[in-house]
């Protein structure tokens, strides 16, 4: 099997995809397997840059190449995972991370993303478990902690919820769901001033995410709302 030390490239190529260029990233990876055609590494890697485009049919088939190369790498599986859940293929996607744990048991990564998969099919007892099992591995893991704090929102453990969301804003403070999550929380106490700060928090670090300006904008109505719902409390009450 060809096997490519990390180098310039990769460094390159992951960087694109911080800064969300994955279509720069894609071409940096191209040119790494023109090269070297079987870069199990280059194909993970390729898979990462087709899924963010939203290419998952691509995203999937490069993972797979990756596991026709070497059959036993998580990291494929666990890409083909997020290729099948774009796909809306929930049941392969759990699948597949299944496989990313049995290749790799120790991965809070693919624990959470399980746990990720395991809510979005409301099993929230299933997924606390994954989510967990994740944060004995990394007790500051972001997508167990998101994903725990969810399942436990759904269950109505709503103390629960909030401690873990506490611990979320505490180690990763410029993640917009931990913000929209805690405006949600706020909305639901009725604290639509808090709300509306959390909600214009997400949005700031992501201008895209809509649930964050849906909940803006029901905070904001929620705070004109509650002074002349009050009002009209007192003047029945003087009425009396």
């Amino acid at each position: 099997m060809e096997q490519v030390a990390p180098d310039q490239w990769q460094e390159l190529a992951q960087q694109l995809l911080q800064v969300r260029r994955p279509v720069q990233a894609e071409a940096v990876v191209r040119r790494q397997l023109s090269q070297y055609p079987r870069d199990m590494h280059a194909y993970v890697l390729l898979s990462l840059a087709l899924y963010r485009q939203q290419r998952s049919a691509d995203a999937l088939a490069a993972a797979q190449t990756a596991l026709s190369i070497e059959p036993q790498y998580a990291e494929a599986y666990y890409m083909a995972s997020l290729a099948y859940a774009q796909q809306n293929e929930s049941a392969q996607a759990l699948r597949a991370v299944g496989q990313a744990l049995r290749y790799n048991p120790r991965s809070s990564k693919y624990l959470g993303t399980r746990a990720l998969l395991l809510n979005a099919e409301a099993k929230r007892e299933q997924a606390l478990v994954a989510a967990d099992a994740g944060l004995l591995l990394d007790p500051t893991h972001a997508e167990c902690l998101l994903q725990r704090t969810v399942a436990l929102r759904e269950l109505a453990h709503f103390d629960k919820a909030n401690d873990t969301l506490a611990i979320l804003l505490y180690y990763h403070p410029q993640l917009p769901v931990a913000h929209r999550l805690r405006g949600e929380e706020a909305l639901r106490c009725h604290n639509p001033k808090i709300a509306q700060a959390h909600f214009q928090e997400a949005l700031r670090l992501d201008p895209t995410h809509h649930k964050a300006h849906t909940g803006l904008v029901q905070a904001v109505k929620t705070s004109l709302w509650l002074p002349r719902f009050f009002e009209r409390v007192d003047t029945l009450y003087l009425l009396y």
